[in-house]
């Protein structure tokens, strides 16, 4: 299993859009990352705020940075949370929080390159 069963529990025009889930002990992404401790990596939490943001906004561009990024606690296996979406059309960035009634868990922004759409090698 590589993604969680997310739930749209609020959505607000086409710039907000805030998921519920449980993250399950069966991903794959716990196996090795830490065998006494199953920590989920932060580069998953910043791929799953692009991949359902890719599903709910007409984002129009690659990734280009991330900024802001930071992680508050560390996500185990079966905490519940909440991952807010935030789409800034005008400046092609994507605000996102991992959090839950307890605690914030995690928080950045990814940063799009404006109107290109396949990436390029260099």
């Amino acid at each position: 299993m590589l993604l969680p069963e997310v739930t749209l529990i609020q959505s607000e025009a086409d710039t907000v859009r805030v998921f519920s889930f449980n993250v399950p002990k069966e991903l794959e992404y716990f196996k090795g990352h830490f065998p006494t401790l199953p920590v989920l990596p932060g580069v998953v939490q910043v791929h799953w705020a692009m991949h359902f943001a890719n599903q709910q906004f007409s984002i129009d561009g690659v990734f280009l940075q991330l900024d802001n990024l930071k992680f508050h606690a560390v996500i185990l296996p079966e905490t519940q949370l909440e991952l807010t979406l935030q789409w800034h059309a005008d400046t092609s960035c994507l605000d996102f929080t991992y959090r839950n009634a307890h605690k914030k868990y995690s928080a950045g922004r990814v940063v799009f390159h404006q109107g290109m759409t396949e990436t390029h090698a260099v």
